[in-house]
């Protein structure tokens, strides 16, 4: 082969291998400075985006993006995430990027929370707007409870309420958002449910009421009769911080068996056979608690036993 040609063949190698070292110096250059291909950022294909086009890219998003509030009354309100104060935070954009070339990341899918921060103050400033968060429009909730009109008892129903604590809500907004949330539900905030619902004041109210009809007639050796009825039951009901009523059975029980007690004892005086028989007070406890809400009179012989010698 003539010298000429080997020197033409060596110089097309020599281009041909310039060529390939700008390319690949090129792309490295292009890649090192733009984020790796399948970058998914706020679910936009961010690939081969530099760090000033993503920031401008995200800012033009967060106007067009918005987000939903919705609070128990039903009421809906939408708003940008610019408007709630959100924006881009350019240090946490260059922290994905570094991560993504020191390490060559597998991981290329990131929520609108990867990439931003909020003005707090703007985000306040829109909350104050929102009705639902106006102080005189918010009501605790009200417990249902148990009332009293000197002869029966009655029920007072609960009341949902709407209460939100200003500064959870600025705060459960931002982790919201943060988490990739386009929807901010107030009602996993929201003071609405009382600590008395209907059912259990009903339930109290249905079990006082069952209580005032009972009506026990303890007949004694000598003939006299005790009883217990509402107008001895009524001593044992109580004021209760929680439903508003209750019944204290255990103490107002304790207290009628002892004065049924000294009853028997007082009777089988008069009565021999009985001389040396006393109330079975631990029995008679369980008839009276076993009988107490019977609307039925009930008419009872004495549990006895025989006083120990």
């Amino acid at each position: 082969m003539p010298q000429t040609d080997r020197s033409e063949k060596g110089i097309g190698y020599i281009g041909l291998a310039i060529i390939l070292a700008i390319l690949i110096v090129g792309f490295c250059i292009f890649d090192g400075t733009h984020f790796l291909r399948g970058t998914t950022i706020a679910e936009i294909d961010s690939s081969q985006l530099t760090l000033q086009q993503a920031t401008s890219k995200f800012e033009q998003v967060l106007k067009e993006r918005s987000v939903k509030f919705y609070f128990v009354s039903g009421s809906i309100y939408e708003e940008s995430y610019e408007q709630i104060g959100a924006k881009v935070n350019e240090q946490k954009l260059k922290e994905i990027f570094k991560e993504q070339h020191l390490h060559r990341m597998e991981r290329r899918f990131y929520n609108l929370g990867s990439i931003i921060e909020f003005d707090q103050k703007k985000l306040q400033e829109f909350l104050n707007t929102l009705p639902e968060l106006k102080p005189k429009n918010m009501t605790a909730p009200q417990n249902a409870c148990v009332t009293w009109n000197g002869k029966t008892f009655g029920v007072t129903k609960e009341k949902v309420g709407n209460q939100i604590d200003l500064e959870e809500a600025k705060e459960f907004t931002m982790r919201q958002v943060n988490a990739g949330m386009d929807s901010v539900y107030f009602q996993l905030v929201t003071n609405a449910m009382p600590d008395v619902v209907d059912e259990d004041a009903e339930s109290m109210k249905e079990y006082l009421n069952n209580l005032l009809q009972s009506c026990l007639n303890f007949h004694l050796a000598n003939g006299e009769v005790v009883t217990l009825d509402e107008n001895t039951i009524k001593t044992w009901i109580v004021e209760d911080s929680r439903l508003g009523y209750s019944a204290d059975v255990e103490n107002g029980v304790e207290s009628f068996i002892k004065m049924l007690a000294k009853k028997v004892v007082d009777a089988n005086k008069s009565v021999p056979e009985f001389a040396n028989m006393e109330l079975n007070e631990k029995v008679e406890t369980e008839v009276i608690n076993s009988l107490l809400g019977n609307a039925e009179p009930q008419e009872l012989d004495i549990a006895y036993r025989r006083i120990p010698e």
